[in-house]
């Protein structure tokens, strides 16, 4: 299995969990990081893990790790959103044809593209992938993608209200 194919598949796992799982997976996969490069783990792509019971999600522990995963985000939250919403980005075309073709599409692309641009390893790629869909995924090829690209704009303060 290739790269991509992998990364696609465990993207569309994580896609199906909740958005407050994701964000605990992905501050759990930061925070175990370092862990990981020095015990010579596996740093491919990483399967997606069961979600987190809802004791666990509740807990301040899963609040912690989100809070990891929000502070990751946010220092790339322009750029994701340039990649995904503006039309100058020679990217967004891309995206724009993949989404108008359907979830495996723009999945296959969205994992590439995020491994391109960011360099992340793809365990993280997957889970941020993922949280990228589960926003789009129902708006895609429709004005709505529109709409959640003018709402994250005006959050990120780079669009008038």
């Amino acid at each position: 299995m290739t790269l991509d194919q992998e990364l696609a598949k465990n993207i569309q796992a994580y896609s199906k969990m909740s958005e407050d799982q994701l964000l605990a997976e992905l501050g759990r996969r930061l925070e175990t990081l370092p862990d990981e490069s020095t015990k010579k783990m596996s740093l491919s792509v990483a399967d997606a893990a069961m979600p987190l019971p809802t004791a666990v999600l509740a807990g301040p522990i899963a609040e912690r790790l989100k809070a990891i995963a929000l502070r990751f985000l946010k220092r790339f939250n322009n750029d994701l959103y340039r990649l995904m919403c503006d039309p100058n980005d020679p990217d967004n075309k891309k995206i724009r044809e993949a989404a108008s073709q359907g979830e495996q599409a723009i999945t296959v692309l969205l994992g590439s593209l995020l491994l391109s641009y960011f360099a992340w390893l793809p365990g993280i790629i997957a889970i941020v992938a993922g949280l990228i869909i589960k926003r789009f995924v129902k708006s895609l090829a429709d004005a709505a993608y529109n709409g959640v690209c003018a709402s994250w704009g005006k959050e990120l303060g780079l669009v008038g209200s």
